[in-house]
């Protein structure tokens, strides 16, 4: 049986973009404004605990003990941080 559960949501001020992280290892960004889906990212193996948005920023980490660092202007990791 599959369970999915929703972890984290974060609002960023004066924005309108709001972070979800899940579960499946499963990272998105989305437009409050129309409810799409700006960008996926999928680089956890594993649940992500936690998720923050500043600027053009984008920090995830994760049940496998990585810190991932995101430039959102090229949807790539600009850092990996990890954990022992």
């Amino acid at each position: 049986m599959f369970y999915f559960y929703f972890n984290t949501q974060i609002l960023k001020p004066a924005g309108n973009r709001i972070i979800s992280a899940s579960g499946d290892g499963t990272v998105k960004i989305w437009r409050l404004d129309t409810g799409d889906c700006r960008e996926s990212f999928n680089h956890h193996k594993g649940s992500v605990y936690a998720a923050m948005l500043k600027d053009d920023i984008l920090v995830t980490a994760g049940k496998d003990k990585r810190i991932l660092v995101y430039d959102l202007n090229s949807s790539r990791i600009k850092t990996k941080l990890i954990g022992q």
